[in-house]
């Protein structure tokens, strides 16, 4: 679990008071003194340098949170206003990616601050990197992996390492709107995203069979995203995480609901796979190396 290791000087703890009164300036973001101690921990720290290469430094970032433990609805707290939320002491798969991505960029980019952390998170998690309400957050991975390719963070490799088209309609949020807080009363929200789930179901997607993942191992990369597809109708992806390959063979690293934490996958990822019978597949986001 990722644990902070500042020293308690007065120097450091006003150095830290200054920039979560700088973070809480900007109106849209929210967090902790916690959180703002462990992104400054961690964007500052000597051991993540942004020479590193892509792939290795967000595995890096990604081990420091194994035991994190999972909590889910931490972006869905303020049912009434859209924040941009940064809750790393609990994490559920999907703000695991968010969060590590955001990280990797924001050492990648020399950024020292945790301003310019939420600034990039905020592009990672919102459509045209720009929180324009809860119908602005991409809450579908599909979504998400398009958006986030658009704005240069990833490139989907799915079609070219083997994958297959994915015919299936998307629209579980709206069919299922008593499940979203946000949704449950507001029609004008339930329409937005019915626009969003409209342009979803109008694109082309492509999906590995989980039964062809063992063999196009070779083609999966430590740092690459993943979304894992689902038999539950009318969801691209129900589950998402981080390849590490360990001697060859592909692990996952992810927010883990099974079990309640932050964990490196014991099984290899088709044997992980395999054990669950609504997964079906996966598609894979690779980062964009400069």
């Amino acid at each position: 679990m990722i644990c902070s290791t500042l020293k308690k000087g007065s120097f450091i703890l006003l150095g830290v008071l200054f920039i979560l009164i700088k973070v809480k300036a900007q109106e849209n973001f929210q967090c902790s003194l916690s959180d703002i101690n462990t992104i400054q921990e961690i964007i500052n720290s000597p051991k993540l340098d942004r020479k590193t290469p892509y792939n290795e430094l967000i595995i890096a970032i990604g081990e420091l949170f194994i035991d994190t433990p999972y909590e889910g609805k931490t972006l869905d707290q303020n049912t009434d206003t859209e924040k941009v939320v940064a809750h790393l002491s609990g994490l559920d798969c999907s703000t695991f990616i968010d969060t590590i991505l955001a990280l990797t960029l924001t050492i990648k980019n020399g950024e020292k601050d945790a301003v310019d952390f939420f600034k990039i998170l905020e592009s990672v998690r919102y459509r045209d990197s720009k929180l324009n309400g809860y119908a602005s957050r991409l809450h579908y991975f599909s979504d998400w992996l398009q958006d986030n390719t658009d704005k240069g963070y990833l490139r989907n490799i799915t079609k070219e390492i083997g994958g297959v088209e994915f015919n299936k309609e998307i629209k579980f949020m709206s069919t299922n709107r008593k499940n979203y807080a946000q949704l449950a009363k507001n029609d004008s929200l339930l329409d937005q995203i019915k626009e969003v789930e409209k342009k979803l179901n109008s694109k082309q997607h492509f999906y590995i069979p989980k039964e062809k993942v063992k063999s196009i191992g070779s083609n999966l990369k430590s740092g690459d995203i993943i979304g894992i597809t689902t038999s539950i109708p009318l969801l691209d992806i129900s589950h998402v995480g981080i390849i590490k390959k360990v001697r060859g063979k592909c692990y996952l690293l992810h927010a883990s609901l099974g079990k309640k934490k932050v964990v490196l996958s014991e099984k290899t990822l088709d044997e992980y796979l395999e054990k669950y019978s609504k997964h079906t597949g996966i598609v894979v986001g690779s980062l964009v190396i400069d």
